[in-house]
């Protein structure tokens, strides 16, 4: 979040507003999004979900390109989907992210020492065996639903072992 607007028109025709911003926390620049956003965020204990699942990840409120640890996310799922400010999710990635950095690292990076060689130095490239689709989902951050609307929710990043990035899943699970 940018700062705070007060409109003062708008035309449900044109969809133009006019408005004079009251405050800010930091540039506020043309192309910024504008919506309802507020600033108030209760203390909502952990509440069983009553059904499996799956969310996305869409953004932060101060968009990062990675969140962790105690920063508000939003979610694709809101009450039409069954969360309750309460319900807790986990985010889940599948797949390793070391081999995904290498993927796309360079020679030099990939390259590593044999060690089952009498021989002088030599060098081979790290070896990706495996199909990252077989490996297991992995629990990389928990999430506390704060706030829900129809379809989206507001939540808290509670936990975290991993970066979290718009476009992960998240997954309610019945009873937790």
């Amino acid at each position: 979040m940018k700062g705070t607007v007060r409109i003062d028109q708008f035309d449900p025709r044109t969809r133009i507003a006019r408005g004079e911003i009251i405050e800010s926390v930091d540039v506020v620049e043309r192309g910024n999004k504008l919506g309802p956003v507020s600033r108030n965020l209760d203390l909502v204990a952990p509440r069983p979900s009553r059904a499996n699942l799956r969310a996305r990840v869409l953004t932060s409120l101060y968009p990062h390109v990675f969140m962790s640890e105690h920063q508000i996310v939003f979610l694709d799922r809101g009450t039409k989907d069954g969360l309750r400010p309460g319900n807790r999710l986990f985010v889940v990635r599948r797949g390793d992210s070391w081999r995904r950095s290498l993927r796309d690292a360079s020679t030099m990076a990939r390259d590593r020492v044999r060690m089952d060689v009498p021989d002088p130095v030599q060098l081979e490239s790290t070896p990706l065996r495996g199909n990252e689709q077989n490996f297991p989902d992995e629990i990389i951050a928990e999430l506390r639903v704060l706030r829900t609307n129809e379809l989206s929710s507001v939540a808290l990043v509670t936990t975290s072992h991993r970066e979290v990035m718009s476009g992960d899943r998240a997954e309610a699970r019945k009873g937790y």
